[in-house]
């Protein structure tokens, strides 16, 4: 190997290893946005709790009492969550999502769909789609989160 590509093949690893998830170094801003049967969401306030294996994001419009999000919001439970990967979302409290306006929506629960976690840490970054109970159909979904 000639000394030029083995600077190069150093090069890129190193910048592959110290660069992370977070790209540009720069702030991150933690959001949640989807779009929600063609309207557009965006939750500003992002919780995320994890309780043994099970992972709790919900994005909102305001900070809540709590910390969570305020109506309207979108709330992913992803089980046996393990950093990254594609994770299906079925009709279930550990492992499914729902959206919550206070009326508009009222709670719709996931039959199916699927979060995508492309980045654990520092920050978990994903995307994610579903259909509820009700038909509601949310699509284009993406987050930037900090860890638990």
């Amino acid at each position: 190997m000639n000394k030029y590509l083995a600077l190069l093949v150093l090069s890129v690893t190193s910048v592959a290893a110290f660069s992370g998830c977070n790209k540009d170094n720069g702030p991150v801003s933690y959001s949640m946005r989807a779009t929600i049967n063609g309207v557009a969401f965006t939750g500003t306030s992002i919780s995320v709790q994890q309780n043994n294996s099970v992972l709790n994001i919900t994005g909102g419009s305001a900070p809540g009492a709590n910390g969570s999000g305020t109506y309207p919001s979108i709330e992913l439970y992803i089980a046996n969550y393990a950093g990254k990967g594609t994770y299906s979302l079925v009709s279930s409290a550990n492992n499914g999502a729902y959206i919550d306006s206070g009326g508009l929506f009222s709670a719709a629960i996931s039959v199916y769909g699927t979060v995508i976690i492309t980045c654990a840490s520092p920050d978990i970054v994903g995307t994610f789609s579903f259909t509820a109970l009700d038909s509601t159909k949310v699509t284009k979904g993406s987050f930037t989160s900090k860890q638990p």
